[in-house]
């Protein structure tokens, strides 16, 4: 038996389908997590041997190993990066495609979010990144890239995001992490100017198309979950005037079906209004009003 982590190395997470573990290690930080947003030095650790190598120094986010656990992603504040795990070469991915992969309206003097990550294709090929409207599709080596979405997305200022339905298997705690090419992709739909909410289809591994439009409409739509034993989707609807009840549909969205009917009583109704206004250098803000009846 070989102990992995220890005091110095406390927080340690094997990779599935390799031979390495991945571990953190953050007391040189810790006086400043009062001040300043929590770092850590991340390592690769050997799960035969407990042997261990400096993979990243002073890292601020967490490593999103690849299945095959050849490669793991990671965000520094401003691109995603790929550190291939046996040699420690970092690759990154981001920083020629033309678009910003941090939120560009992060207007505190912390370091911006990322939009997200996806996840990894089942085959290690390809890993899934979010810009502000569109999905990425690319290669951990950051030989190629391509815009899954077509630039769908920031041409009509829809933000899509992924929608993960698999369940977990018998016996495990969560959903698997890694994305089946073979698979569409089923896509949660948000126009940023109307507020329309809804879902498309696309596929990663084919050129780039764009997303299949099943469903956009003047409701709040939550990500829907799939039935165990049958192909039903379960998910939300709703306005400012309307309740979230739940529906059921199809994967094709076609056939929607409410399913439940929440009274609302003595619940005062009301009205909500846009307002779009132009900000110093020509930027374009927009606010909801609620209006009670």
């Amino acid at each position: 038996m070989v102990q992995l982590a220890e005091l110095t190395l406390a927080d340690v997470n094997p990779v599935e389908g390799s031979a390495w573990a991945l571990g953190t290690d953050d007391p040189e930080y810790r006086q400043l997590a009062e001040f300043a947003e929590r770092r850590t030095d991340h390592y690769i650790i050997d799960v035969a041997t407990g042997a261990r190598r400096l993979l990243l120094r002073n890292g601020a986010s967490t490593m999103s190993p690849s299945p095959d656990g050849r490669y793991a992603v990671h965000y520094n504040g401003r691109d995603w990066l790929s550190l291939e795990l046996l040699t420690g070469r970092v690759i990154n991915l981001t920083s020629s495609l033309g678009v910003a992969f941090f939120n560009e309206e992060a207007d505190s003097p912390n370091t911006p979010d990322a939009y997200g990550i996806a996840g990894s294709s089942k085959d290690s090929d390809r890993v899934l990144l979010f810009d502000r409207f569109d999905i990425w599709e690319i290669t951990p080596d950051g030989q190629r890239a391509t815009c899954l979405t077509d630039g769908e997305g920031r041409k009509q200022s829809i933000q899509f995001r992924y929608v993960r339905l698999e369940q977990p298997a018998e016996g495990s705690p969560r959903a698997p992490q890694s994305i089946d090419p073979a698979k569409p992709l089923l896509l949660r739909a948000e126009n940023l100017r109307t507020r329309e909410t809804g879902f498309y289809q696309a596929r990663i591994g084919t050129p780039a198309t764009p997303p299949r439009k099943l469903l956009l409409g003047p409701k709040s739509f939550s990500a829907p979950v799939q039935a165990k034993k049958a192909p039903v989707l379960l998910l939300t609807a709703s306005t400012f005037q309307e309740f979230p009840d739940l529906w059921t549909t199809d994967p094709d969205f076609k056939e929607l079906k409410k399913v439940s009917n929440a009274p609302l009583g003595q619940c005062r109704n009301g009205a909500l209004h846009q307002s779009r206004w132009q900000a110093a250098r020509r930027r374009s803000l927009q606010a909801g009003e609620l209006r009670p009846h």
